[in-house]
Order: C-alpha cells, then sequence, then structure tokens
C-alpha cells in the first residue's frame, strides 16, 4: 500500500467506478516495470495482492483513524509499518490493467471494449427534469465532492432509487463491486438539473464482490450546490 504524493492528478481524471481508479507507480531508483495499482479517493494505493487483503485495510484504518470507519475497531498487536508515499499517475493502459488486476474482473471484455480504460458506462443518459442521485463512499473528505457542492467531472454515482438497495456500508461494497473492502457509511445525496449529462450501466462483478447495482458517470460533474446532503449509513 502506497499514500499517493499528487492526488490532484486524479482529481483531474474520470473515475474507473465509484471512488476508485488505476494507476501506475512512477518507478524510483533502480525499480524497473510498471507497478499498476488501484487508488483509492486519490490518496491511497493497494497492489493487486492487497485488494482483498484485510491486513492492508486494518493499515489503512490505523492511517486514517476514525476518519473512516468509528465502529470497526482494528486490534494492534504490533505497530504496523509506515505506508510509503509515491508518486502514482492515472493509466488507461487496459492491457496493464488486465495484467495487474484481471484475475479479479469476471467480466474482463467490458474493458476491453473500450478505447481507452477510464471510458465510462455504455449508455447514454441525459436528465429531461432535476433528478436525485446518490453517491457513496468510505471517506468522510471524498475527494470528489468540492466545498461548493459540486462534483468533479467524471465522478461515478447511482440513482436514488438503486440507493435503497444499499441500505449498509458492507451492501454498496457488494452492490457497486468496490475495490475497498472498509464500509461505505458516507452518502451524499445529490440533485442535478435539467440537462445534465451522464452514462449509465450496470455493474458488473469484480474484486471479489458481486455487483449487479446502479452505476451513472456524470461527465460533467455536477454545478455548485447539487450536493443537498450528507448522512451516515449503517456499517452493516
Amino acid at each position: 500500500m502506497y499514500k499517493v504524493k499528487n492526488s490532484k492528478a486524479f482529481d483531474e481524471m474520470p473515475e474507473l467506478g465509484m471512488g476508485y481508479h488505476f494507476g501506475v507507480v512512477v518507478p524510483e531508483g533502480r525499480e524497473k516495470g510498471e507497478q499498476g495499482v488501484i487508488v483509492l479517493n486519490g490518496q491511497y494505493a493497494l497492489t493487486p495482492e492487497e485488494v482483498l487483503d484485510t491486513r492492508s485495510f486494518d493499515r489503512l484504518l490505523s492511517d486514517l483513524g476514525k476518519e473512516i470507519s468509528p465502529r470497526i475497531g482494528v486490534i494492534i498487536i504490533q505497530a504496523p509499518p509506515l505506508i510509503p508515499a509515491r508518486t502514482i499517475v492515472p493509466n488507461n493502459d487496459i492491457s496493464l490493467f488486465k495484467a495487474s488486476f484481471g484475475p479479479l474482473i469476471v467480466n474482463m471484455g467490458r474493458y476491453e471494449s473500450r478505447a481507452v480504460l477510464h471510458a465510462s458506462p455504455p449508455f447514454p443518459l441525459l436528465t429531461k427534469s432535476q433528478e436525485n442521485f446518490v453517491r457513496f463512499s468510505a471517506f468522510q473528505n471524498d475527494r470528489r465532492v468540492l466545498n461548493d457542492g459540486s462534483l468533479l467531472p467524471g465522478s461515478y454515482v447511482t440513482s436514488k432509487r438503486d440507493a435503497a438497495f444499499g441500505p449498509s456500508g458492507f451492501a454498496v461494497v457488494g452492490r457497486y463491486a468496490l475495490p475497498n473492502i472498509l464500509p461505505a457509511t458516507n452518502r451524499f445525496d445529490i440533485k442535478v438539473p435539467r440537462g445534465t449529462a451522464g452514462l449509465v450501466g450496470t455493474v458488473s462483478p469484480a474484486f471479489g464482490q458481486s455487483g449487479g447495482g446502479v452505476e451513472i458517470e456524470l461527465v460533467k460533474g455536477a454545478p455548485k450546490g447539487s450536493v443537498t446532503g450528507r448522512s451516515t449509513i449503517p456499517e452493516y
């Protein structure tokens, strides 16, 4: 696991799914080759071996204290190693993503059919009236949600209807096939104006999770004041 030195680089990139991107660790010293990682909230990067390893998430909980999950305890037998900080850049190489995370993706063909990796769900969406969406995150400080209540371009949400099937943080992880196995207990209610452009599709199974939810990329994000509420849901 790494801390991301240059989080802003991921703010400027459309997401791969709700709350995460694919990136590459910039080699240092005598390191060779490209190491693909999943980047959570633009802040932390997981190698393929760490995605389902609960020890990695113990380190994350320990590093963030109670920001992520205030009711889940961490039993620390010995001080966890410090998480090194590295420069990590967004990457659109589908072949590298497959080589790195292919065994954790059930429907890899979905990604191989794209022109670039950080593309989008397949079907266009254009709101005909004010519509309500929801975004979930394990992080209280979701980098895609700005202080003025806007959303960065390329941010993922789900419909308010589908959000009803995510009543708890762990349910959200499964339904939206998130690589972050910590409960996504932070809920952001979003209301977008008529004419908001998006792309919509179904979440495929991935990262050991079932998927099946509705995913929507707001291609141009959402304007100031669109985030109308912030709340927390139960962990389980």
